[in-house]
C-alpha cells in the first residue's frame, strides 16, 4: 500500500476563506475526517477553531484533538481514530515532541500515514516533520552555532530539516548554521502561505511563495568542529534551490 502525503505548511497559511493550501490538502486527502492536533498551541481552542471551521467550508468533518501532558496521551484510545488526514497546527514544536514522542499514539499515527493516511503540519507542525528539528533559534546577520538549538524530530521526512517563516523572518543564516553541522542533511526553508506536498520522495510546492532548499552532500568546507558557538561560520560549497508554486523536487536525488 502506498504511504499517504506528507504536507510541510511554513505557517500563515490562508484559513479564511480556505486557500489553495488547504483545497489541496483536502482534494489530496482520501475521503473522510481529518483530525486536528492542537497539542503544540497555547491557544488550542481559537486555533482549532478556525482550522475547523475551514476544513468544515471545504467539505470535511472535523476532530479536534488537544493534550495538555503525557498521561492524557497515554490514556488517549487512539484505536478510534481513523482519519483521511491528520494535522498539526503551529505553536511550539518542542512542546509537540515533549506530548509526543516515543508514543503509542505516535506510532499509530506513523501507520496511519503508511496506509494512505495524509500527515501534514503548519509552521510548529512542519518543524517535526523531519528527522532534525530545530527546537529553538534566532535570526542573525551571520550564521553561528550558537543561534540554534536542535532535537529529533518525528522523522517522517528522513535525513531532512525544516525552517518555517523563512524568508518572511529571515532564517537563511540559521539554516545554514544546522547544514554546517549537519552537512549530509537535506535543509528545506518554507514561506509562509507555502507548502511542499511530498509523495514517494517527491515533493511538489504549493502556495505564493518558495521553498528554499540548501544541500550540503557536497560541502568541501565547514568550520563548524573548529570554532566556538559565537563565531561566524564558514561553510563553501554548498548547493541552493529556490523553488516557486509548482515546481518539483526529487528529496532523494536532490534535484
Amino acid at each position: 500500500m502506498q504511504a499517504g502525503w506528507l504536507v510541510a505548511i511554513g505557517g500563515a497559511e490562508q484559513k479564511d476563506p480556505p486557500g489553495e493550501i488547504l483545497e489541496q490538502l483536502v482534494k489530496r486527502s482520501p475521503p473522510g475526517e481529518m483530525v486536528v492536533i492542537t497539542a503544540a498551541s497555547t491557544q488550542a481552542g481559537k486555533t482549532g477553531h478556525q482550522y475547523e471551521e475551514a476544513l468544515q467550508k471545504l467539505g470535511r468533518q472535523v476532530r479536534i484533538l488537544h493534550f495538555n501532558n503525557r498521561a492524557q496521551v497515554r490514556q488517549f484510545i487512539y484505536q478510534d481514530l481513523a482519519p483521511a488526514g491528520i494535522f498539526f497546527t503551529g505553536g511550539d514544536q518542542s512542546r509537540l515532541t515533549a506530548l509526543l514522542a516515543g508514543t503509542e499514539l505516535l506510532d499509530y499515527l506513523t501507520e496511519l500515514w503508511r496506509q494512505g493516511c495524509t500527515l501534514a503540519g503548519t509552521s510548529a507542525g512542519a518543524a517535526v516533520l523531519g528527522s532534525v528539528m530545530i527546537a529553538g533559534g534566532r535570526a542573525e546577520a551571520s550564521p553561528r552555532k550558537e543561534l540554534v538549538s536542535l532535537a529529533p524530530g518525528f522523522g517522517w521526512l528522513p535525513n531532512t530539516v525544516i525552517d518555517q517563516h523563512f524568508n518572511q523572518r529571515g532564517r537563511f543564516n540559521r539554516l545554514l548554521t544546522v547544514l554546517a553541522t549537519f552537512p549530509g542533511i537535506l535543509a528545506l526553508g518554507l514561506d509562509e502561505n507555502t507548502a511542499l506536498f511530498v509523495r514517494e520522495n517527491i515533493g511538489e510546492v504549493v502556495g505564493e511563495g518558495t521553498v528554499t532548499v540548501l544541500d550540503g552532500r557536497e560541502m568541501d568546507f565547514s568550520s563548524a568542529p573548529e570554532v566556538d558557538g559565537f563565531t561566524p561560520l564558514t561553510v563553501t560549497d554548498v548547493r541552493l534551490h529556490s523553488l516557486a508554486a509548482g515546481y518539483k523536487f526529487d528529496l532523494n536525488q536532490r534535484r
